[in-house]
């Protein structure tokens, strides 16, 4: 074959200008994924921080309750795949456990202190009961009998 023969292009596709629709919502609106929510993973965790902060008081005790409801929410909503937030309810699940474990520890130093608190008063009153003790004298006030020793008084007869 010579140079000059024309030699068969190659077969084209014809090419179309017109992409197919988009499926789309009948509101016109282009289809999207649904969002996945976090309300409750971060009603948990701000509850859970409320709880935790203030775990050392009665206030810590009754916020535990509702940020472990509200952390199972949201546990169940990222197992369903509605909802995200797994690692917000987890830690809020652990402020909890930090809350519990001030609160106990809390409710431990109040009683020691109270016990402490006793222990002083009863010492007191021996003072007063056995007279040895120039700054420790019974006193009455508002009907009761208390024993002043220190700078405190203590009362004697609990029963009025």
């Amino acid at each position: 074959m010579s140079e000059n023969t024309p030699q068969p292009a190659a077969p084209q596709q014809p090419q179309s200008t017109q992409q197919a629709p988009a499926a789309q919502p009948a509101s016109g609106a282009p289809a999207e994924a649904p969002k996945k929510k976090k309300w409750a993973a971060v009603t948990a965790l701000v509850l859970g921080i409320i709880s935790a902060i203030t775990g050392f008081i009665i206030l810590g005790a009754f916020t535990a309750i509702p940020t472990v409801i509200f952390a199972i929410i949201a546990l169940v909503m990222v197992k369903r795949g509605t909802g995200k937030g797994k690692v917000m309810a987890i830690v809020s699940l652990v402020l909890v456990v930090v809350a519990m474990v001030t609160f106990v520890l809390g409710n431990n130093v109040r009683a020691q202190k109270r016990a402490e608190r006793e222990q002083m008063a009863r010492e007191a009153i021996q003072k007063c009961e056995s007279k040895e003790f120039v700054g420790a004298y019974y006193t009455e006030k508002d009907g009761k009998r208390y024993c002043a020793y220190g700078g405190w008084l203590y009362p004697v007869d609990n029963d009025k």
